[in-house]
């Protein structure tokens, strides 16, 4: 019985730090996430406001140069 409630305790503790480790590991992946947005942002933000002087194909591969580097920053630390 002592052996019982010796594994269950084990289970328990580490139970509990597998669901805190992957509490941790959401809310830093999430932080990342939103830096990486509003940093995506603030690029298009910028090439919008000035998309008078770009040309249109220079403006569209701009903007997807932005949203690729996005993805990338996303899947960098996807894979980390």
């Amino acid at each position: 019985m002592e052996e019982y409630r010796t594994l269950c305790n084990q289970l328990k503790h580490t139970l509990a730090f597998t669901q805190s480790e992957y509490e941790t590991q959401k809310a830093e992946y999430q932080r990342i996430v939103e830096e990486y947005k509003l940093s995506a942002e603030a690029e298009v933000n910028d090439v919008e406001n000035n998309i008078d002087k770009y040309d249109p194909q220079i403006f569209m591969k701009l903007y997807c140069l932005i949203i690729m580097k996005f993805i990338s920053k996303l899947a960098r630390e996807y894979k980390s």
